[in-house]
């Protein structure tokens, strides 16, 4: 896939909010963990299920908040 597929191929209007709330993560350093694992938004099987991030992400947002 490569680029911001998902950002180019959104179902429906409420994907916004999970996808915005992925895509900011990133801004955090939390990194795409794939199409399995846990229940994470960063998790692409998971992101239009949950709101929440794992706990890895939780600590890496946390550590990189004030980085801007």
């Amino acid at each position: 896939m490569g680029d911001a597929w998902i950002m180019k191929h959104q179902i429906s209007a409420d994907w916004d909010w999970h996808l915005a709330q992925h895509e900011a993560s990133h801004n955090y350093k939390c990194p795409d963990h794939g199409y399995t694992g846990s229940v994470c938004i960063m998790t692409y099987a998971n992101m239009m299920i949950t709101a929440n991030w794992c706990v890895d992400c939780d600590q890496t947002i946390e550590t990189n908040r004030n980085h801007f």
